[in-house]
């Protein structure tokens, strides 16, 4: 059975404002952005606990061309929920309210 995973609603907000400044770049590298965070929502999906902790049950992905981590925490054994898309210039942990 595949993990469902979830936006916390925040996260999203981070993602679709990623996109969007991105797209005023350059709409290839906004959609390439889109295609690594969906690769690391893919690695989610296979295998949570195959990335590291953060703290407690937080863990982490980070993405390979953008400057961003995906930061998520377990739910259910079923149902994942990413906390945070953050740029890697963000104070660390500055999400730690929406769990």
């Amino acid at each position: 059975m595949e993990i469902e995973v979830g936006f916390h609603p925040e996260a999203r907000e981070e993602y679709l404002s990623a996109i969007a400044w991105y797209v005023t770049h350059s709409e290839p590298i906004a959609t390439a952005f889109q295609r690594e965070v969906q690769g690391a929502i893919d690695q989610i999906q296979a295998d949570p606990t195959r990335s590291p902790k953060f703290e407690g049950e937080v863990r982490w992905v980070r993405l390979k061309r953008f400057p961003y981590v995906v930061y998520f925490e377990p739910l259910t054994t079923q149902v994942v929920q990413v906390l945070a898309v953050a740029h890697g210039s963000r104070a660390p942990g500055y999400w730690r309210s929406r769990k």
